[in-house]
């Protein structure tokens, strides 16, 4: 599961479609065909390194509460949205209006 953790972090820096926002929802990130992470404006409950931090769900796209949402987590900081995993390691800054609705 770290592994894939890490491919998805270093695929979420690397590319994807471009709107910026400043609302709450911050937006998603399509992984591939069948795969998105939705940013959440919602804590995370994962603990560790994500406290204070926000939900990510992990979803089919365009299909809100269906995934899982104890995996990873994000935090905006003014323009920019890093991910993380519990254990911190996997901290991936990337401009936030790579995100979109």
């Amino acid at each position: 599961m770290r592994i894939i953790t890490t491919l998805v972090l270093d695929i979420l820096c690397s590319s994807c479609s471009v709107q910026e926002s400043e609302k709450a929802y911050t937006g998603v990130f399509k992984i591939d065909a069948g795969t998105e992470y939705a940013a959440l404006d919602v804590p995370s409950t994962i603990g560790g390194a994500c406290t204070g931090w926000n939900a990510i769900e992990i979803r089919k796209p365009g299909m809100p509460g269906t995934g899982m949402t104890n995996v990873v987590c994000w935090k905006r900081t003014g323009n920019m949205i890093a991910i993380s995993s519990s254990l911190g390691s996997s901290q991936a800054p990337a401009p936030a209006n790579l995100w979109s609705d």
